[in-house]
């Protein structure tokens, strides 16, 4: 889990998630990864022209992300894919 959050971190976290995911934007807990080493992404509900949520079953599963130590830095793991994304301004601590 991240140790001392800071907002570069978080900057630095929202950036590769998105990059990650190849979505131009994506909204994440101030405590995210804070309190645990695992991340789920919730797809967005569709909505309808006035804003309401469109009725429907949304099949799509979360995408879910792992941190970890890498000797003294920290990587997000996307489970989904495998990829390694490092995260250099993010202190981790083990879990």
């Amino acid at each position: 889990m991240i140790t001392s959050p800071t907002p570069e971190g978080r900057a630095e976290l929202v950036r590769v998630v998105r990059e990650a995911l190849h979505r131009p934007q994506v909204t994440l807990a101030d405590d995210a990864l804070t309190r645990d080493s695992v991340l789920i992404i919730e797809r967005a509900r569709v909505r309808g022209p006035d804003g309401t949520p469109v009725l429907g079953r949304d099949t799509g599963r979360p995408e879910r992300f792992r941190l970890v130590k890498i000797g003294l830095r920290c990587e997000l793991v996307h489970e989904g894919s495998g990829r390694r994304f490092p995260l250099l301004q993010a202190i981790c601590a083990s879990k």
